[in-house]
């Protein structure tokens, strides 16, 4: 039995495919871009229970008002008992850091006060040492 027709038919077909695919392939995918910023908290575990309470009463609300709102495009909360030492941590997304600035975190502050005045007086000492992360988010937008 000669292959060989079906051979060279298998081998054109890769000649002549092979230049759009490899170019498909070698193309980037566009990226979107956002801004992110994290904000971490190192707690001692005996307070996480207060820290948690404060989250699902001042924090979570008011970050699920700014996203409502349009304010925001995501949130959340992060927390672990095993990792490095920063336990309690909120993050937010926004379309870039002109509206974190402008608009987000002024949101923020305002939304978390007006739910209760002296949340964060309860919450700053719950908590040993804080640090921000400020990020530039990439991606395919999947």
């Amino acid at each position: 039995m000669n292959r060989t027709p079906a051979i060279l038919t298998a081998l054109l077909t890769i000649l002549v495919l092979a230049p759009s695919a490899q170019a498909q392939i070698g193309q980037p995918p566009e990226l979107q871009t956002s801004f992110m910023m994290l904000n971490q908290h190192v707690c001692p575990a005996q307070n996480m229970e207060q820290v948690m309470d404060i989250a699902r009463q001042q924090l979570a609300p008011a970050l699920a008002q700014m996203k409502a709102a349009g304010e925001i495009s995501e949130w959340g909360i992060l927390t672990h008992a095993w990792g490095d030492e920063y336990n309690f941590n909120f993050y937010l997304i926004t379309a870039d850091i002109d509206r974190f600035v402008s608009t987000a975190w002024p949101s923020l502050l305002a939304r978390t006060t007006e739910l209760d005045p002296d949340w964060f007086d309860r919450f700053a000492p719950l908590c040993t040492m804080h640090k921000d992360n400020l990020y530039t988010v990439r991606s395919d937008g999947g």
